[in-house]
């Protein structure tokens, strides 16, 4: 699911991380598509892996938001192809295309996936209701109909592991790959090594990747100017870009674009809305709607975070050097506070509101005080930590203060609009009822009238109050035309026109199944804004009790229970970020930990966090992961059960009032917009599933499951692909097969990586490897691919080893086009409240939020020796060494808290945000980022990239973080026990 408006506001900071990717028509060619420029260079640059995070594919290609709904499941799998085939022409791989599919998460993650299909289920009831009802309501007005076809919609939720639907779909994409090597043109110059990692194969698909990156990554011989690119919607594939230090890492995506671009959800057009659709470009929709692509560089977002932290270099103390590498971790591991997908954010902190760029700022004002950084490969050093977190948690309550403010006065601006508007109303209305008198007036004041527009489309022609409406609006126009030429109070008579017939050409099926969709998308939108439906009950910021009032309405907890309770949630929210901090950098650590609530606590009662013990590198332990079927049972909804393939036993769990699992199926839950206005922003509130409990009642279940469910229900294994023409791989996976074939079951073969493509790992014999198959064609008229020229076998990755987030030694130079000018603050924090989030916090800090920092061309990194340079990792299973006892850090000093918010709040208030509205609400990953602009030209072979300092710089001496002003208090001052905020 991602980060919501992350990656919009990558974009507004860092404009130059995004191109438009080069796209030519393909030709058709013995019935397939093929590349005008198939002998020409890649378009867009070179690359040598792609990687697909396949459900970023599988979800819109099998129910698209825009553009009609495949017929069938074989439509669907064709649509996913097609897709494929226009990716891999547009980044066109020369080692290796990486495809996966999600498996079973860690459980951390199916909360989440739960809330979701339960809330899609619950949509699609509301959407059934809702088009009867529009099917009622255009019959009594006697409009077209279109057909009820089958009556049956798809559901989205069996794009599940363990479900009949993503089962085929594995043999359908394995069919793809055979047919692809064997008769596509671009595939047979490419000859890419695929490797499929289906939804049998445990672990998210973008996490499956990361985990393949990082095994190939700590191998000896790796090639560390390997070039990447990852195909995925997520936001949260920049960090995870991020956090694999590789130097040629990018991201394409689809171009989303601006809702006030106008688009026809009829036609699917562009230029044009619903209501003025002719419906005339119909027979375009099969052709499909596709979008643009982009590419987000992630060298050049480094770039960027380079001349960001560049001060640092002059500021960090010889105990605690700076590292660029560690800083681009920290970074990662604060954008986790703002959103993700295993925890909720917390509730002083938010992207639309500036909290990336406040934390940024104070950031780097305290880092060169700290006695380390926030993190140290994968795992979080929680005193440091805590102290960051301190001083979030010093500014919480301005920041609730301000966000009231600023709802205030935006509830003042609607009711004045409103005023004026039902002013206008009523004087329209006094003017109606006296049409001679106010006539006269009107017509002698107006000023010269606009020409007539057009009629009206067909389209709307046989309404005939949209008619009527129109001819008055022309005659009104005609009238004043006529005033200009007429004698003094006296105007030309026009002739009545008739009111036309309505329109003699019906319109087709097609075009009224399109039209009652649009009718019905734009009902079911207008129910998902709630408005100010629902108040805010919590009211964050205003009075001096808004923090009990907040864990007494979200977690229902009593004031005498509230001490022990910041004590567990502290610690429940502290293992989450760590949890999820290693997920990103070293792997699943545990497959059974979740956080158990839906709500976060508050920056300041995570204060105390430094003693807990999740910050240990060994402290989660691994778990076992549910089956797929168990998953099945722990995120589906009973309404999706029989769709998606659990076989009935289970099935009855889900439905029968006394089953010991029916708590667990809520017939109806909550729904909590939490301060928002959309549902779909709502917190969704289900029961949180008990696993001792699920796996002990299902498990004489699973022994009595068929051989096709056990299939189903099994751990998978990855395959690998390639061409018969790739002689190192075709001969181990001769040689494994052989020995499959021979009953020597588990035999592997290395691969070899001293010639040809180096995938490190090992390959084994499977029932339908080897060479030379015929592949049976699992679509209904696609054909069988008679003999394949595609070799197959499993392959399994090299034995896990630690990773070292860093860059690895023979980089080869890269051209910096980021420079000072880049980083203009007055044009960068425009939008998400950027800058009075910056100045709150540096005003905290007794800084002069004026005084603009100075910017340094970033050094590049001088390459040493592959033995003197490369990262040693820890001792295994040895914890981290802890560091020794330090002095006291300097504290500002305490002073009175009311004075402090009276000197935050008054330069505060007077902030206006010139790009406020630029994005007024949060959406779930509908994104749009700004035109790219072009980088800067490549200097010529062998030219020399350094580093300068901005004219008038000079080297600063080393310092420490200057004191608060006059009232800031800290929330725990030094000599004090750790503790949460008293109440």
């Amino acid at each position: 699911m991602g980060v919501p408006t992350f990656f919009r506001w990558c974009c507004v900071r860092f404009p130059k991380i995004v191109r438009d990717t080069i796209e030519r028509e393909p030709v058709e060619m013995d019935g397939r598509m093929v590349p005008v420029d198939l002998d020409e260079d890649a378009p867009n640059g070179d690359f040598d892996n792609l990687y697909l995070d396949m459900n970023g594919i599988i979800h819109p290609c099998c129910h698209p938001e825009d553009g009609p709904a495949p017929e069938d499941e074989e439509h669907m799998y064709e649509n996913i192809f097609l897709y494929l085939d226009r990716l891999v022409r547009i980044v066109r791989p020369k080692k290796l295309l990486y495809m996966a599919i999600d498996g079973v998460a860690p459980r951390a993650k199916m909360n989440q996936q739960r809330a979701r299909r339960f809330r899609a289920a619950q949509e699609r009831e509301e959407m059934q209701r809702e088009q009867e009802k529009l099917r009622q309501d255009w019959e009594a007005e006697g409009r077209a109909l279109p057909n009820r076809g089958t009556g049956k919609f798809f559901d989205s939720n069996v794009i599940t592991p363990g479900t009949n639907f993503l089962h085929k779909m594995s043999e359908a994409i394995r069919y793809y790959v055979h047919d692809r090597l064997t008769n596509d043109p671009l595939w047979q110059k490419l000859k890419p090594r695929v490797i499929l990692n289906d939804a049998n194969i445990p672990s998210e698909g973008e996490h499956k990747i990361m985990d393949y990156i990082r095994a190939q990554r700590v191998q000896p011989e790796y090639d560390p100017n390997t070039r990447h690119c990852l195909y995925g919607a997520d936001a949260d594939l920049i960090m995870l870009g991020l956090a694999t230090h590789e130097a040629h890492f990018s991201i394409i995506r689809e171009v989303v674009m601006p809702k006030t671009e106008k688009k026809c959800t009829l036609c699917g057009g562009n230029g044009h809305v619903a209501s003025e659709c002719t419906g005339e470009n119909e027979e375009s929709e099969d052709m499909g709607i596709q979008k643009p692509f982009q590419i987000l560089s992630i060298p050049i977002l480094r770039q960027y975070l380079m001349l960001q932290f560049a001060e640092l270099e002059d500021l960090m103390p010889d105990s605690n050097p700076y590292d660029f590498e560690r800083c681009i971790d920290d970074f990662v591991f604060m954008c986790f506070f703002v959103g993700n997908d295993f925890l909720p954010h917390l509730p002083s902190l938010s992207i639309k509101d500036g909290s990336i760029d406040q934390m940024l700022s104070l950031y780097q004002e305290i880092l060169p005080s700290m006695d380390t950084y926030l993190t140290d490969a994968g795992v979080v050093n929680l005193p440091q930590a805590e102290q960051f977190l301190e001083y979030l948690g010093g500014i919480e309550d301005q920041v609730f203060k301000n966000a009231l403010e600023r709802e205030a006065k935006r509830r003042a601006e609607l009711d004045s609009a409103r005023a004026r508007e039902e002013a206008q109303d009523l004087k329209a209305s006094a003017q109606a009822s006296t049409p001679g008198a106010q006539m006269g007036s009107e017509l002698a004041a107006a000023p010269p009238a606009k020409k007539a527009k057009a009629p009206a489309p067909a389209a709307e022609a046989s309404d005939p109050n949209a008619w009527h409406a129109q001819l008055l609006a022309q005659s009104f126009s005609m009238d004043l035309d006529n005033l200009e030429n007429a004698p003094e109070g006296v105007a030309k008579e026009e002739p009545v026109e008739e009111a036309p017939k309505p329109a003699e050409k019906p319109k087709s099926g097609k075009f009224v199944a399109k039209e009652f969709h649009a009718a019905l998308k734009e009902r079911l939108e207008q129910r998902q804004d709630l408005g100010e439906a629902m108040a805010d009950t919590v009211r964050l910021g205003e009075g001096p009790h808004w923090k009990q009032r907040y864990y007494s309405e979200k977690f229902k907890v009593k004031q005498d229970d509230l001490v022990d309770f910041l004590q567990r949630i502290r610690k429940a929210y502290m293992e989450g970020l760590c949890w999820v901090l290693v997920y990103y950098y070293q792997g699943c650590k545990s497959w059974t930990w979740f956080y158990p609530y839906h709500y976060a606590p508050f920056a300041s009662d995570l204060i105390g966090c430094a003693n807990l013990k999740c910050g240990d590198r060994n402290y989660f332990q691994m778990g076992r992961g549910f089956l797929p079927f168990q998953q099945l049972m722990s995120v589906l909804p009973p309404a999706s059960a029989e769709e998606a393939g659990i076989p009935a036993p289970m099935r009855e769990l889900m439905k029968q009032p006394f089953s010991p699992l029916i708590d667990f199926y809520p017939v109806d839950f909550g729904l909590d917009l939490n301060g928002k206005r959309f549902t779909w922003q709502a917190v969704i509130l289900l029961p949180f599933i008990d696993e001792p409990r699920l796996v002990r009642i299902l498990a004489p279940l699973l022994k009595r499951l068929t051989p096709a469910e056990k299939v189903r229900n099994r751990r998978g294994q990855e395959l690998i692909f390639g061409h018969r023409d790739d002689k190192t791989l075709f001969q181990a996976v001769q040689l494994a097969q052989a020995g499959f074939e021979a009953g020597h079951a588990g035999l592997k073969q290395t691969l070899r990586t001293d010639v040809g493509t180096k995938i490190f790992g090992t390959v084994e014999g499977w029932q339908l490897g080897g060479a030379n198959r015929q592949i049976i064609s699992p679509i209904e008229g696609l054909p069988d691919v008679e003999e394949s020229h595609a070799i197959s076998a499993q392959f399994q990755d090299p034995e896990g080893a630690f990773h070292v987030p860093k860059m690895l030694p023979g980089i080869s130079e890269q051209v910096c086009i980021i420079n000072a000018a880049d980083m203009d603050e007055a044009a960068r924090l425009k939008g998400f409240g950027g800058e009075p989030a910056k100045r709150l916090i540096l005003q905290a800090l007794g800084k002069d939020p004026d005084v603009k920092p100075k910017r340094y061309e970033p050094r590049q990194p001088k390459q040493k020796p592959a033995a003197e340079s490369a990262p040693q990792p820890p001792a295994p299973q040895t914890p981290a060494p802890q560091a020794p006892p330090q002095a006291p850090r300097r504290q500002p000093q305490p002073k009175a808290r009311a004075a402090a918010a009276e000197e935050m709040a008054a330069p505060v208030a007077g902030v206006q945000d010139s790009g406020a509205q630029m994005y007024e609400y949060e959406e779930d990953e509908s994104e749009f980022g700004e035109s790219a602009q072009k980088a800067a030209p490549a200097p010529p072979s062998g030219t020399k990239v350094i580093r300068v300092h901005a004219v008038g710089a000079e080297k600063k001496p080393q310092k420490k973080v200057p004191k608060a002003p006059e009232g800031f208090k800290p929330v725990r001052t030094p000599g004090q026990a750790s503790r949460g905020t008293p109440y």
